[in-house]
């Protein structure tokens, strides 16, 4: 905002665009199981940003076959690998499926499987259900020990979805 260039213009036209292609799109909510399971997949883009090289995380989380949360932002630090932005991707859709499953359990509706978080990346997924570091991952320590915490005590369990 401060100073703007050529390549913020273009990058605005470009959202207003879609933007205005997309008027008519919306979300559908159908009638679902009342017992039916958290899903949720995680996903991150791997230093996206061309201004400060942040990487940017997404995920939603179904109940059922309905969306109930959705977020994309960027990461707050500099990831210094693929596994890294990936491994944060997975780290706060964990935190998000956690707290809904405790609302859930609150509301008392009960769940048919433990949530299952489903990503791109087998590196990811691999580092969440391995208690051993490795030198190259001890920067994510904290994010490492809440997963795989939630997925040793049964919380949630995650999965590689890779179309390779």
């Amino acid at each position: 905002m401060h100073e703007p260039c050529e390549g913020h213009l273009a990058a605005t036209k470009r959202i207003l665009r879609y933007l205005n292609g997309t008027l008519h799109f919306g979300l559908v909510f159908r009638r679902s199981e009342p017992s039916s399971s958290l899903v949720a997949f995680a996903d991150a883009d791997w230093g996206s940003c061309p201004d400060d090289r942040r990487s940017t995380s997404g995920s939603c989380v179904y109940l059922g076959n309905s969306l109930v949360t959705w977020s994309s932002r960027k990461q707050k630090v500099v990831s210094r690998s693929t596994m890294e932005a990936e491994y944060r991707s997975v780290a706060d859709t964990t935190a998000d499926v956690v707290w809904l499953n405790s609302l859930l359990v609150d509301m008392q509706i009960s769940q048919k499987d433990i949530p299952v978080i489903w990503s791109d990346s087998s590196s990811a997924v691999a580092m969440s259900v391995n208690p051993v570091f490795h030198a190259q991952s001890k920067h994510v320590d904290l994010d490492a020990h809440f997963v795989r915490e939630k997925v040793a005590d049964k919380v949630i369990r995650v999965n590689c979805n890779t179309l390779i």
